[in-house]
């Protein structure tokens, strides 16, 4: 299973909250973990102006998207 959020902001603010925005799945993460699933939680990011940060390219590598 995978988790993806995509959040849009300024280019500026990129990266900044991406790791409190991967902790924040921790929990259903392991709870969806414990029932047999596979999980992975993918936050990404794309700026408001078209700017797309490395989180998307991890995201669409994961979803098999080449």
């Amino acid at each position: 299973m995978i988790l993806g959020e995509l959040t849009v902001l300024w280019e500026e603010s990129i990266g900044d909250t991406w790791q409190w925005r991967l902790n924040r799945y921790e929990k259903l993460r392991v709870k969806i973990g414990e029932r047999g699933w596979k999980v992975e939680a993918i936050p990404f990011e794309v700026g408001c102006r078209g700017f797309l940060a490395e989180s998307v390219g991890r995201f669409l590598k994961v979803t098999g998207v080449n």
